[in-house]
């Protein structure tokens, strides 16, 4: 039993000031300390067990008002019979004498009191979930109360002397606070129990903070940034947490999501005014400036300061921001934004990204004039790269210079692997060439490394309104590429070589492979020539199976586009 004595650290710290709200009360021969919510009700409630220093500490004591104030009814018993080590022990006192007794406080003597207090928590006092939170000496014991009847869930803090075969027995979900400085609980006995939680298959959880010691949950000095940091975190009280998931889940939403796409990286405009304050001539010198309206919504109109708030609702929140928003980088170098987001998030967050949109690889045209004050000048794609600045400034990584930004990008997202769907933005003012596509496809190897992102569930080409393209020409090219085309309202449709037209409403033009994705399985589920001997509801078949074309009527018939593959035979 040697191995379950406590150590020094086990019983030195810091008193905390502050008044117990609860009570005093004997169960049976075990004097408890009772704290209820504040209608009074038992149901839900909280076993707390303690460190060797006992229930009398006002530190135990705190911790249970404060469970209470969130709702818990917590029970909190005598585990030493009335014998606990006081705070900072006397360097005389004899931890071997204390522990074997008597009156003793091995398993043995501890357990029968855990057991009888759960039975009057699960009778007369009328709890119908209990979970256990057990401190250092406490945690043990909370361990081997994790099975069907006893605790429904359990928390523990730094715990102490808890042998591998007590987790591996647990049939309820745990988790754990761990101290980066604990000779009783370290980095290896930590591992250990990682991997015999992950055999057990229960639900559970571990949090390790940096920069405390054993006994920061209970005994540290409020006064360290990092001990108060931590405690905190373990004790946590916050209304907002009370919420129920699916609540805080919404909020989240209403904070986080935007409705439309976020585009981080939006076309260069004319900074007229600024240019000729600066003294320069719009007709021979440019100021351009990448007015960035969709960052300052994101940093002004939404709340993502929630994020920060602690490390809970990031847990909670930042997955919803990274996974239900889109964007995009539509401005000409969208690739070089591109590469520069994604460095900068890093993995965690690129792991809920499901949608980006991009320039698309084609050769670009400014095609429209912008007003000036003199020399009507045509703008043209030279420009996009001159003396261009954000505003307001993007704080995104330096990265290193390179000619072909869109293969680093790919790299990425190819390692990854979680992106879903990949837009080519065509913004406002600007139309594409179908030379461009087969340039880029060709000349800069941009086909290579789109082949890359072969996961993908599709590719998309939008064209923005006031964008301009061929109708024709591009629905065929999109096509054998294996895109999808979105055309929204507003584009300019170019049926000759002067004559345009605005589109009235949305189209969207699904690529083959795409259009009747759900019947891909067809030819499998009703393959031709092959009989069957049961109809669903018995019998024998003595003609041969109807053909597919036939069976389909029943799914509203054979789509057109299909028609042609039934024909042939496919």
């Amino acid at each position: 039993m040697a191995e379950y004595v406590p150590r020094d650290c086990c019983v030195t710290g810091v008193k905390h000031e502050g008044t117990a709200q609860g009570q005093m009360k004997r169960i049976g021969e075990t004097e408890t300390y009772l704290s209820y919510p504040k209608d009074g009700n038992t149901q839900r409630a909280v076993l707390l067990l303690t460190d060797v220093i006992g229930h009398r500490f006002i530190n135990a004591q705190l911790i249970a008002d404060q469970l209470a104030a969130n709702g818990y009814f917590v029970v909190m018993p005598d585990l030493f019979h009335g014998d606990s080590v006081p705070l900072n022990r006397p360097d005389e006192y004899d931890m071997m004498k204390w522990f074997h007794g008597p009156p003793g406080h091995s398993p043995d003597r501890v357990v029968p009191i855990v057991d009888s207090i759960l039975k009057e928590m699960r009778g007369p006092m009328g709890c119908k979930k209990i979970g256990g939170v057990g401190y250092c000496f406490g945690g043990n014991h909370v361990v081997l109360q994790l099975k069907e009847g006893k605790l429904d869930a359990g928390f523990i803090a730094h715990p102490s002397h808890v042998g591998g075969d007590a987790f591996r027995a647990i049939t309820k979900p745990l988790s754990i606070a761990a101290a980066e400085t604990d000779s009783l609980f370290g980095a290896k006995q930590r591992h250990g129990v990682e991997e015999i939680l992950t055999e057990v298959g229960q639900p559970y959880q571990i949090n390790l903070y940096s920069g405390v010691k054993h006994g920061f949950a209970v005994r540290a000095d409020l006064n360290v940034k990092q001990n108060k940091f931590a405690k905190e975190q373990n004790n946590q009280n916050s209304p907002f947490l009370q919420l129920p998931g699916e609540i805080r889940t919404a909020i989240y939403r209403q904070a986080l999501v935007r409705s439309t796409s976020i585009d981080l990286w939006p076309q260069v405009e004319e900074n007229l005014e600024n240019s000729l304050v600066r003294g320069i001539d719009p007709r021979t010198s440019f100021y351009l400036v990448r007015r960035q309206v969709d960052l300052i919504h994101v940093r002004k109109q939404m709340a993502t300061g929630i994020l920060g708030t602690c490390r809970q609702i990031y847990r909670e929140a930042s997955g919803i921001f990274w996974a239900e928003n889109d964007f995009e980088f539509t401005g000409n170098g969208g690739w070089f934004a591109l590469y520069r987001f994604l460095m900068t998030i890093g993995p965690h967050a690129r792991k809920f990204i499901t949608t980006v949109g991009v320039e698309p690889p084609m050769y670009k045209a400014w095609f429209n004039r912008i007003s000036q004050p003199a020399g009507g000048i045509q703008y043209n794609t030279r420009h996009l790269d001159e003396r261009s600045k954000n505003f307001p400034k993007m704080h995104m990584v330096k990265v290193r210079s390179a000619v072909n930004y869109y293969r680093l990008a790919f790299d990425i997202l190819a390692k990854d692997k979680y992106l879903r769907q990949l837009r080519f933005i065509v913004p406002a003012r600007f139309e594409v060439s179908r030379v461009g596509i087969d340039k880029y496809w060709a000349d800069e190897g941009f086909g290579e490394g789109l082949e890359s992102l072969n996961f993908l569930d599709r590719i998309v080409l939008v064209m923005r309104a006031d964008s301009r393209f061929n109708v024709l020409d591009y629905i065929d090219q999109a096509s054998l590429m294996g895109w999808d085309l979105l055309i929204e309202h507003g584009c300019l449709l170019n049926n000759t070589a002067s004559d345009h037209e605005g589109v009235t409403k949305q189209h969207f033009h699904p690529a083959p492979r795409n259009q009747y994705a759900y019947l891909d399985c067809m030819q499998d589920l009703f393959p031709e020539g092959e009989g069957i001997s049961v109809y669903a509801d018995g019998g024998r078949v003595k003609n041969r199976q109807k053909r597919l074309a036939r069976r389909l009527k029943g799914f509203g018939g054979v789509p057109p586009a299909l028609e042609p593959v039934f024909r042939t035979g496919r």
